[in-house]
């Protein structure tokens, strides 16, 4: 199960709460349903579900940094792998995406959404 990925410390620590996902649906243009799809079972087991639409929308560098820094769970969804990481290039999102992994954030997607994680 991906919480068990989840730093004890986060789920199990004084003031823990449930997990922040952070749901990055860029590969599919930020459609809903793909979002449902890969979402909805985590938000029964009482995460937190943010949603990052950055596929026609630019948000402040500042509003980026805080989605994804506040994440212990990123998933990215499947599809247009070269239209996701070009936008997430474009908006300086490799490193922070980079930052969160390094810190003990779990990253994780299917399809289009497996393959960035692993890019050098």
């Amino acid at each position: 199960e991906i919480l068990n990925l989840v730093p004890s410390s986060r789920r199990d620590g004084e003031g823990a709460s449930a997990p922040n996902v952070l749901y990055l649906g860029t590969a599919t243009y930020d459609l809903s349903a793909p979002r449902a799809r890969q979402t909805d079972e985590l938000k029964k087991l009482g995460c937190t579900i943010t949603s990052l639409d950055v596929s026609d929308k630019s948000p402040s560098p500042s509003d980026l940094k805080g989605s994804i820094d506040a994440a212990d769970i990123i998933i990215a969804s499947g599809g247009n792998t070269l239209f996701a990481v070009d936008r997430w290039n474009r908006l300086n999102m490799i490193p922070l995406l980079r930052a969160a992994s390094e810190r003990g954030a779990v990253l994780t997607g299917g399809s289009a959404g497996a393959i960035w994680v692993f890019q050098s």
